[in-house]
C-alpha cells in the first residue's frame, strides 16, 4: 500500500501494521515515521495511543533517552507500561482516516489523509 502525502511517499507492508486486528474497531490508521523513513503503523484512536502502543512494541527503542543524558530527559516524553523516555523530535506521522481504507478504495490508492507532520 503506498500513501502519498506532499512530497513524501508511504510505502507499507503488512509487517508494518503492528496491530491489524484493531481495523475492525474503525480506528484510524497513524503512520510513524522519521524523516519520511516508516517506523510502524498503528490502527488507534489517537497519536497518544498510537505513540504507546509503538513504545509498548519496541518499535520506538532507537529514540530512548539514556539515563545519563540529563538535558534530552528535561525534555523527554513519556511512553509505554513503563513510562521510558522518548525524544520524538524527529518522528513525524500521517494519520489515515480508517473509511478510506476499504478494499475498492486502496485498488484506486485514494486516501483520506486527516492530518500529518512531516520533519
Amino acid at each position: 500500500m503506498k500513501i502519498k502525502v506532499n512530497n513524501f511517499e508511504f510505502q507499507l507492508v503488512d509487517e508494518d501494521i503492528i496491530n491489524p486486528d484493531e481495523y475492525f474497531n474503525f480506528n484510524d490508521l497513524w503512520i510513524l515515521h522519521d524523516h519520511g523513513f516508516t517506523i510502524c503503523a498503528i490502527f488507534a484512536e489517537s497519536l497518544e495511543d498510537a505513540l504507546e502502543v509503538a513504545a509498548d512494541e519496541g518499535k520506538l527503542d532507537a529514540f530512548k533517552i539514556q539515563d545519563e543524558d540529563e538535558e534530552a530527559i528535561d525534555n523527554a516524553t513519556y511512553l509505554g507500561n513503563y513510562g521510558e523516555p522518548y525524544c520524538l523530535d524527529s518522528i513525524g506521522y500521517v494519520q489515515v482516516e480508517s473509511p478510506t481504507l476499504r478494499f475498492d478504495v486502496l485498488l484506486e490508492n485514494e486516501y483520506k489523509v486527516k492530518g500529518y507532520k512531516v520533519v
